[in-house]
């Protein structure tokens, strides 16, 4: 029994293994976790416990690198963490998965949807928990302020957009413009000034949601989603413009609420919102802030979620 990375060859074993397992039967496909525009040869697809050429388990990895703060380092986003608890020895060997992640230097490793069980394990083995709120904000309440800012021009298709971003946010776009995200461009007509924006879109849910009671609820709904922002350039510049981005994406997107982890956008945006408190995870051998951590190059991108 060992631990392999998976490569090219090894791919169709594991699907194989996940195919049939229960946690993940929501899945259609496994373009998420193996069929992303970043991936490079050097990295694997995850590792994989193998024994007798069956796979018995898999910790699925989302490595590129970005630069933060001026400093290129290894981004890893841990996903589909699942070993056959039915073989005793591949159960002994679970944690054994993350080790060669562990040994690398200079890397940010997170986990976003992480479940109790595996958010227990990734405690024991030195990850931080993130303290977060989930932040939801209804995008009419923006339609008023609409008439003030005409001189914010916003883009959505991404060919458009890709001609007024900087190096960074040329190669962000060219690395998730195939995904299922939508992306925004918010942008000062007479300044040059812009907001990029990256969000995945869900459908949204009656539980918890920051609107007046006395709203008819049923078919209404079902028409529109949520905007759960991933990645934004400059918040700052996104605040100034938030009656605009609420404008577009309520006419034009059919999104009735923004989401968003706190960290991405600090400070009070709305008066009417609805906070909601998260965990993310992360471990790090080198130094970091929460701000620090987008929601990029993740399972959220790559399967649409949140």
């Amino acid at each position: 029994m060992e631990i392999t990375p998976v490569t090219d060859e090894m791919v169709p074993q594991v699907k194989k293994f996940l195919s049939g397992r229960k946690e993940f039967s929501y899945c259609q496909d496994w373009d998420g976790v193996f069929k992303y525009a970043w991936k490079e040869d050097k990295y694997p697809y995850g590792y994989a416990i193998v024994h007798d050429g069956k796979v018995l388990g898999f910790l699925g990895t989302l490595f590129c690198e970005r630069v933060i703060h001026e400093n290129r380092i290894v981004w890893c986003n841990l996903s589909t963490w699942i070993v056959d608890d039915c073989h005793k020895g591949a159960r002994s060997m679970a944690a054994a998965l993350l080790a060669p992640i562990l040994k690398m230097q200079n890397i940010v490793i997170t986990s976003f949807t992480a479940n109790e069980k595996a958010q227990k394990s990734y405690e024991r083995m030195g990850f931080k928990r993130i303290e977060d709120y989930q932040i939801a904000l209804p995008t009419f309440m923006g339609l008023a302020r609409s008439g003030s800012m005409k001189e914010r021009e916003i883009l959505s298709a991404p060919d458009a957009i890709e001609r007024h971003l900087n190096k960074t946010d040329a190669k962000i776009l060219c690395d998730h413009k195939n995904l299922s995200c939508l992306h925004l461009l918010v942008r000062d007509s007479r300044t040059g000034r812009y907001c990029y924006v990256i969000g995945t879109t869900s459908p949204v849910r009656l539980r918890r949601l920051p609107l007046p009671s006395f709203i008819p609820i049923g078919r209404f709904l079902s028409r529109w989603q949520y905007f759960n922002v991933c990645y934004v350039s400059d918040g700052g510049f996104l605040a100034e413009s938030l009656g605009a981005i609420k404008y577009y994406l309520f006419r034009e997107k059919r999104s009735l609420l923004i989401r968003y982890d706190s960290r991405l956008l600090p400070g009070q945006l709305s008066r009417v919102a609805r906070k909601t408190a998260i965990d993310r995870l992360c471990f790090s051998s080198t130094a970091f802030q929460p701000a620090d951590l987008d929601n990029l190059y993740s399972e959220l991108v790559t399967h649409n979620t949140y």
